[in-house]
């Protein structure tokens, strides 16, 4: 699940879902580990294994492809979604509020894992916080596989629409 105002260097500063399908970038750029929960800020440990920002090739391992999508403008639904998002419930509440007249987007993706690391050279144009940036280079997703099982990932799906009935 990724919640999304929009990136600070956007021209409309408004987040939009232009990609349904979308390589993800190894790097935890503007985050704290006290803003994510704690049983996953183990995750945060690996940035310290991988490229840093000033390494000419960025490791394109995986991609994600948007499977559902839907707003949230009340603290009472961020409340409801909270289990199914890695965020502390202070943080996302923050987010929510971060420019209250726009929604929090919601996107439930499912990951799949490429079938080998791809190397891409970083440019200029990768840099900043930004929600979408075009890739210069080909990234090739034939025989990627999901990271979690149909079954599991259906079962994680159908909690979230039930959520929302």
């Amino acid at each position: 699940m990724l919640l999304r105002k929009g990136g600070i260097h956007e021209s409309d500063k408004d987040f939009k879902l232009i990609y349904p399908e979308f390589v993800l970038f190894p790097t935890l750029e503007h985050q704290r580990p006290d803003l994510i929960k704690a049983e996953f800020r183990s995750m945060m440990d690996r940035r310290e294994k991988s490229p840093n920002d000033h390494d000419d090739h960025i490791n394109i391992d995986f991609f994600a492809r948007v499977v559902d999508k839907f707003e949230i403008r009340e603290p009472k639904e961020l409340d409801m979604i909270k289990s199914h998002h890695l965020y502390t419930e202070e943080y996302a509440l923050s987010r929510l509020k971060w420019r209250p007249k726009l929604p929090l987007s919601v996107a439930i993706v499912r990951i799949y894992k490429l079938n080998r690391t791809q190397p891409i050279t970083r440019i200029p144009e990768y840099g900043g916080c930004k929600s979408w940036v075009p890739l210069a280079e080909f990234v090739d997703l034939d025989g990627s596989s999901p990271v979690l099982t149909d079954f599991a990932f259906n079962a994680k799906k159908e909690a979230i629409d039930h959520i929302f009935e």
